[in-house]
């Protein structure tokens, strides 16, 4: 392939003439399928006469048929690149990558990376070998090449246990060039290579240091690399400010990455207690630990703090990253009493200089708090350390200061802050005053929790300050200090306050609810719903409530924001009564807030998948549904209501299903599961919906069976009299179960789980000429699972039970046909065997109310009805139906008396009946029965009840399935008995069986019979 015909076409890629275009990207597509293509694309790509644009898009080419087609799997491969290419490409790509231009080195990254993964080490076995070669060599380039295979080696054994070789290998000369790079730092060229470095340290560090550079001398060589780069000026590099809080110089990011290195070294291996290793230490940090601790952090310290004095006189001298990063390092030092003894005298330089300063507000700030307000908000309660300006950081400082050194540094910050709170007074129209006055607040906020912990002392002077010095802030002529009042009344909502105190502080917060600045009206509600823990606070907002969600309604038009759905969600569920007649607008507002969300992150992904905005918006409208979800449980009793919700509920629930949105398929099933269960009844526009579930279930299975499984239990409940009329809906939910099964592996047991109930739900609710036909589905696949399941692994115990549940729910729904069905297949003894050897692991009273019914719809069965391969065998079914009749009843009794001992009384029922078996020789008759036989070395025993063990089979069942027990509840297993052998058993048959079964389970099973006939 002649690279200068791909030239061409690609110049043509950018041509502004769409038609050019177009012509030009067909022709690429039909050149991919040349073996040469890739070796062309990357020729153009490093070559130094060509343009940059021209490199950067034969790069984009080259990645994505690398990506298509590099992979041997044909799962993931589209027309594969032939061997023979893919050898020369490999060696080509690694002897140019180093002198690549830097507008296209990382997507040559990202093609190595993938060759990497898919053939190292195995169809690539001399590459580390290669790639070690280049990094002992001593031209620049072949250095860079061999630093950037290197780190792809790095990231391939990234938690995988076999690193310690590479690393002894590969880190000593990494190192040597780290090193050597700072010597010649001013280069760009070293300094690129210097980051890559610091790349391979970073993976080390972020798993298990490697042995070698724990040695005393490695240690002294990291901190010789770190500290020239960390002291190097921006301006002695020659960047501008503008490039320092930029990502894109080279020396900015060595900068940068020095920092991270260091921080992470200390938050690894110093206060490795505080935060948790991503894998399994495989060595001992102590000594490490402390020599970092000895020797090197306080000079790291100590230069901290000289360049935070220098910040103190000039702002720009420091990057927004680099100031975050040293206090970071200086909040995780604070925990470690060695380092504390550094920074324990700079404790007011650190309080006063740098976070009171870093938390006033400042001219971004106020643009931001008029013309941005969301983006304010949201700055000032990021969770993201990552992302975490430096007055966030600031703040986490203050209070790791205040909480691991209480006794030292708490009275010298709060002194600080009423020092700064009684200056404000001095003139209160100053811009200066008020902006140290809203530091001093947001400094205070911080420390709410701890100043209002459980035996504070000082937890009883908080309301003098708040009518002190935060009341006044309402009558302030900036409106941030208003705002930050309320914020601090919200975090200091659960203080002791007087009655008249929480009455000022209330009229003040609601005058600040109709401000017409939406950041004021936003910690206004904010502080709202955090005072209503006051019943006073309650009461006087009953009355005003409506407005005031209103008022919240319109605000969440304004802030994508999810605190203003927890709010709502707050004030729905503690004014339930008062919003109930607004209920149905309510919910009218909230879908069409949701609509509008959905549109508005439909629009951004359209120009932007990265949008950083999206998130908040999507995070905001799961928090809708949320509150949704919250208001039709607060009308649970209304069930008038709830059906008037519905028909708001279900353009929501459409638009979600029929649009494939995965991301809201919980809240979506969980509000059509709440709203089946509280209406008690489903309408004909709820089938429809169902019907679109299943539509959806067929599109994607695995990504929503885990939320159609659950949702339509109450399609099953409620709509049973629909279900008996409609064969096709029956068969959408066989469908979902049947698929359940089908793919169920032991990682998945509650897909499993939900599937059996539904499958039980649906038998026990439903009977007709439609479910006789979908029975015999349902036998055939849960006896397929039963008979398919080797129940001596433990960890398939589970998928048997559930199995189980289903194939007796068949058995009760019609033990006739369902009993001639397993007999004509020659699957019954099989069947039987394999449910009594587990009978012991079903245990809840639904369980042992399940397996009674069906073993007496057994052996009341007339006896030209019983397989002739059971009928020898109903003692034992018999006798099996005793014990559990009787557990059961122990059950029921100790439900009416909450003091009986139930677990004594079924352990000495337990410990009384000697294990039974089918080759046991203790029959009255004394012979074994011919029927039911097993193998004579693995006797079925009859299994004990006891308390759940620490396998998998005794620990699933012990908690009750109420949706089942529901279905069953109108069952009563001892009238059933009474009235099953009275109808159909004679009498001498019964005695002739009663007379094969061991005396205590005979006597048992009287004891049963008489106590019914008295009760009859």
């Amino acid at each position: 392939m002649n690279p200068a015909n791909l030239h061409d076409c690609f110049l043509s890629t950018l041509n502004p003439d769409a038609a050019i275009r177009h012509h030009a990207e067909n022709t690429l597509k039909e050149a991919e399928l040349h073996p040469e293509f890739i070796i062309s694309c990357l020729q153009i790509t490093v070559s130094v006469d060509v343009s940059a644009p021209l490199q950067s898009a034969s790069a984009v080419y080259l990645k994505n048929r690398v990506i298509k087609g590099w992979p041997d799997d044909p799962r993931y491969s589209i027309n594969p690149i032939p061997t023979a290419t893919k050898l020369r490409f490999r060696q080509l790509l690694i002897s140019v990558i180093g002198s690549a231009n830097p507008r296209v080195l990382s997507l040559l990254s990202m093609i190595l990376n993938v060759i990497v993964l898919s053939d190292f080490p195995h169809k690539w076995p001399g590459f580390f070998s290669t790639a070690n070669n280049l990094l002992n060599s001593t031209e620049p380039t072949e250095i860079y090449s061999g630093v950037l295979c290197v780190l792809e080696i790095l990231r391939y054994y990234l938690y995988r246990q076999n690193t310690e070789e590479v690393s002894n290998i590969v880190f000593p000369r990494l190192l040597e060039i780290a090193l050597d790079s700072v010597t010649r730092y001013s280069y760009d060229y070293s300094a690129a290579i210097l980051w890559k470095v610091f790349k391979c340290f970073k993976i080390s560090i972020r798993t298990e240091l490697p042995a070698v550079l724990m040695n005393p001398n490695e240690i002294s060589g990291l901190f010789n690399v770190f500290l020239p780069v960390i002291l190097k000026t921006h301006d002695q590099a020659n960047i501008n400010f503008e490039e320092l809080n930029s990502n894109k110089n080279a020396h900015v990011k060595c900068h940068k990455w020095a920092y991270r290195m260091i921080l992470a070294l200390v938050s690894r291996y110093v206060i490795r207690d505080r935060i948790a290793p991503p894998v399994a230490p495989k060595r001992d940090y102590v000594a490490f630990s402390h020599t970092l601790t000895a020797e090197y952090l306080p000079k790291i310290l100590e230069v901290y703090i000289k360049q935070l004095n220098s910040w103190t006189e000039n702002p720009h001298s420091l990057s927004v990253s680099t100031l975050s990063a040293i206090l970071q390092l200086i909040n995780q030092s604070v925990k470690n009493d060695d380092l504390w003894e550094f920074i324990k005298p700079r404790i007011n330089f650190l309080v006063s200089k740098i976070i009171f300063v870093l938390l006033k507000p400042d001219t971004d700030d106020f643009n931001e708090f008029l013309y941005n307000p969301q983006a304010y908000i949201l700055a000032q309660h990021t969770d993201n350390e990552e992302l975490a300006h430096p007055e966030l950081v600031a703040l986490k400082l203050l209070e790791t200061m205040s909480t691991y050194r209480k006794k030292e540094v708490l009275d010298t910050i709060l002194e600080f802050v009423t020092q700064v709170m009684t200056q404000s007074r001095n003139d209160p129209s100053s811009l200066e005053l008020a902006c140290a006055k809203d530091s001093g607040l947001r400094m205070l906020s911080s420390l709410s929790r701890l100043i209002l912990s459980k035996g504070s002392p000082i937890a009883s002077q908080v309301q003098g300050f708040l009518e002190a010095y935060v009341m006044e802030c309402f009558d302030s002529n900036y409106p941030f200090l208003v705002a930050r009042a309320c914020q601090v009344f919200t975090d200091f909502a659960s203080a002791e306050l007087s009655n008249q105190a929480l009455g000022s502080i209330l009229n003040q917060v609601l005058g600040a609810v109709n401000s017409d600045k939406l950041v004021v009206r936003f910690y206004a509600i904010r502080a709202l719903e955090s005072l209503t823990v006051y019943e006073l606070v309650c009461e006087t907002l009953s009355q005003s409530i409506p407005n005031i969600v209103e008022i919240l309604l319109n605000m969440m038009k304004e802030i994508d924001s999810d605190m203003l759905a927890n709010i709502m969600e707050g004030f729905v569920e503690k004014f339930s009564e008062e919003l109930s007649p607004f209920a149905i607008r309510l919910s009218e507002s909230l879908r069409l807030e949701f609509f509008r969300l959905v549109t508005e992150i439909d629009e951004r992904n359209s120009h932007n998948i990265n949008d950083p905005e999206v998130e908040d918006k999507e995070t905001a409208a799961l928090g809708v549904l949320s509150t949704l979800s919250t208001l039709l449980l607060t009308l649970e009793s209304k069930p008038d209501m709830i059906r008037q919700m519905e028909d708001v509920l279900v353009p929501l629930y459409i638009m979600v299903l029929e649009n494939y949105r995965i991301e809201y398929y919980p809240e979506i099933f969980e509000l059509i599961d709440s709203g089946t269960y509280y209406s008690e009844t489903v309408s004909p526009v709820m089938w429809k919906v169902f019907e679109l579930m299943f539509e959806i279930f067929q599109e994607m299975p695995d990504d929503c069976i885990d939320e159609v499984l659950p949702s339509f239990e109450n399609f099953i409940v409620y709509g049973s009299s629909n279900l008996k009329q409609s064969k096709l809906h029956l068969e959408y939910i066989y469908s979902v179960i049947y698929y359940a099964f089908s793919k169920h592996d032991n990682n998945a047991t509650g897909k499993t789980r939900n599937a059996s109930r539904l499958a039980q739900l649906l038998i026990f609710k439903v009977r007709g000429e439609y479910m006789d036909a979908i029975i015999a589905h349902f036998l055939n696949m849960s006896t397929d699972c039963v008979l398919m399941v080797i129940d001596t692994h433990e960890e398939n115990r589970p998928f048997l039970i559930y199995s189980l549940r289903v194939l007796l729910s068949c058995i009760f729904y019609d033990p006739n046909v369902v009993m001639a069905k397993l007999a004509s297949s020659g699957r019954l003894e099989p069947v039987i065997k394999k449910w009594l050897a587990n009978i012991r692991y079903m245990k809840t009273e639904y369980d042992l109310k399940l397996n009674s019914m069906v073993l007496l719809s057994i052996v009341s069965l007339p006896l030209e009805r019983i397989p002739h391969n059971i009928k020898t065998g109903l003692p034992i079914l018999l006798s099996m139906l005793s014990r559990t009749l009787t557990k059961l009843k122990i059950i029921r009794n100790s439900a009416t008396k909450p003091n009986d001992n139930l677990n004594e009384k079924i352990k000495v029922l337990v410990e009384s009946v000697k294990p039974y078996s089918w080759s046991s020789s203790d029959h009255s008759s004394g012979s074994n029965p011919a029927g039911l036989k097993l193998d004579p070395g693995n006797p079925i025993t009859v299994g004990r009840l006891s308390n759940a063990g620490s396998n998998p089979g005794e620990i699933m069942d012990s908690i009750e399935e109420p949706a089942l027990t529901t279905a069953t509840e109108n069952v009563d297993v001892f009238n059933y008995m009474g009235s099953l052998l009275s109808h159909n058993s004679p009498e001498n048959v019964l005695k002739s069986l009663l007379g094969k079964l061991p005396l205590d389970d005979r006597n048992r099973f009287l004891a049963l019979l008489s106590s019914i006939s008295r009760t009859s």
